[in-house]
Order: structure tokens, then C-alpha cells, then sequence
């Protein structure tokens, strides 16, 4: 079933080290540290709908959050990075579970058979590859899923929400004293830049998802701040004209300019 050996980097590996996954603004971290599962993979989750028994695969599962708690679900979970100490990582999460295993393999050439795979997941990997490289994927991804097997992918950010909300966004924060969230804001941008050479809006996700073939749909999360449960947003939810303006904000068609967390769900036909 496994080809361990088709790996081959397509992007700089150097760019993916233990100082990316084990760091504040590597979204999830703090979460991670407590056993948990951030908001976009709680999300991200609800839309696999995993049962048990099935096979499923994480494309670039990253410190391995996804595939222990699915493994912990029954799942039989394989992740696959193409950073070593993404791997390593995610090794070290899931080293007591039976039904748990991640290794390093190229996402534009998995080494699976046809049709193996119930579920697949792609969270926050397909911003990381150039257009050709994420069709290979999205291609892939459809081969080695079963008949009627469903693919969930998340990308963020919103190029929309970054081109023309947060200029405003940012002067509004000035104005109210949150400095320190246009700081964590810019602080994450800066290591997004050097990583991200793909960022879309939802009409290029969804057009670039429908290239896999397989039948899909977009949804966009209303929830703008994320309950929360983040760390660009757990201040300014409790600030009441905050959450007044994420209320009016979510709706349509503002949340196409607003919303962060973008998923495409796709079914093999």
C-alpha cells in the first residue's frame, strides 16, 4: 500500500523547521500544548465526519494534532509531511497509538495505491504550493480516494480580508489601544510571507478545487473570531462593539471579505 520512499521536497524544507511547528504564531500551538484541538481543526474535523474503522489520510499533518485525536476515534490515521521535523513531531504525539503512524512523503506524489482512503484531509498545506503543485495534489489526492470518499481542505488567509478589510481593521485597533494585536497580526504575517506563495479569496479556492475533479463546494466560516480560541482574536471578543461588528460582519456578503478560515469539500464520484 505504501511507497515510503517518494518524498521529494517541492518547496524549500529549510523554511519548515521545529522552531515553525513550536511557536506562538504557528496557528494551534497553544492548543496543541494542552492536548487539544485548535477551532479550525475542530472545524475542520466536524466536516470529515470520521468513523471508525475507516482509513484516513492527513496531507501535511504538521505536528500531528489531527491524526492522534482521529486515531483516538478508531481511525485507522495516516499523516504524511515533507518537513523531517514536522514528523518528528507528530512521531512523538501519536508514539502509544496503534492505529496512528506519520511519515515523511511528497504531496504531489503519494505513495498509496488507488482508492485507499475514506477520508482525506489537506489543512493549511495547499497556500504553501504554487498553482501546478497544488492541482498535482488535489489530483493525487482524488486517486488515492475511494468512490464516493470525501476530501475536506482548508486554506487561510482570505486575501480579501488581508488586501481590503485589515487597512481599516488596523486604524480602527490603533484607536481602541490594541497595539498588541496589529503586532501579533504583523508578527504572523511576516512568517506567513516567507512560507505562503499561494494565498487566494474564496472565488480562486473554489476554482482551483474544482481542477481536482472531484465534485466540491465551499463553505465559509461565519464564526470571524473564532470563538475566540485564537490568538489574534481572544482579546477583541470580549470587547462588546467587537463582537457587535464579527456579528454584522459574518453575514452575507460581507463573511466572503471578512472570514479567515475557508473550506472546500470535495466527494470522489
Amino acid at each position: 500500500m505504501v511507497n515510503k520512499n517518494s518524498s521529494e521536497n517541492f518547496s524549500d524544507v529549510r523554511n519548515y523547521g521545529k522552531e515553525y511547528y513550536l511557536n506562538r504564531y504557528c496557528e494551534g500551538f497553544e492548543t496543541f500544548k494542552k492536548g487539544e484541538l485548535s477551532f479550525r481543526l475542530k472545524k475542520a474535523m466536524e466536516y470529515l465526519e470520521l468513523k471508525k474503522d475507516e482509513h484516513f489520510l492527513d496531507i501535511g499533518c504538521g505536528r500531528g494534532e489531527i491524526i492522534f485525536n482521529a486515531s483516538k476515534r478508531g481511525v485507522n490515521a495516516i499523516g504524511i509531511d515533507f518537513s523531517e521535523e514536522a514528523v518528528k513531531i507528530a512521531r512523538k504525539l501519536t508514539q502509544r497509538s496503534k492505529n496512528a503512524e506519520a511519515f515523511v512523503a511528497n504531496a504531489t506524489n503519494l505513495p498509496f495505491a488507488n482508492n485507499t482512503f475514506d477520508k482525506i484531509l489537506m489543512e493549511d498545506i495547499i497556500e504553501h504550493l504554487n498553482e501546478d503543485e497544488a492541482i498535482l495534489m488535489l489530483k493525487e489526492a482524488k486517486r488515492v480516494l475511494k468512490p464516493r470518499g470525501k476530501v475536506v481542505i482548508h486554506t487561510a488567509p482570505n486575501t480579501y480580508f488581508i488586501k481590503l478589510i485589515y487597512p481599516f481593521a488596523k486604524i480602527f485597533l490603533r484607536i481602541v489601544g490594541k497595539k498588541t494585536v496589529i503586532d501579533d497580526f504583523e508578527n504572523s504575517r511576516n512568517i506567513a510571507r516567507k512560507v505562503h506563495i499561494n494565498e487566494m479569496n474564496p472565488l480562486s479556492f473554489y476554482r482551483l478545487a474544482r481542477k481536482s475533479g472531484l465534485n466540491v463546494k465551499i463553505v465559509i466560516e461565519k464564526d470571524i473570531l473564532r470563538s475566540g480560541q485564537y490568538l489574534l482574536t481572544r482579546d477583541l471578543i470580549k470587547i462588546p462593539i467587537f463582537r457587535l461588528m464579527a456579528r454584522l460582519m459574518s453575514c452575507r456578503p460581507f463573511v466572503f471579505l471578512t472570514s479567515n478560515d475557508m473550506f472546500v469539500i470535495g466527494i470522489k464520484k
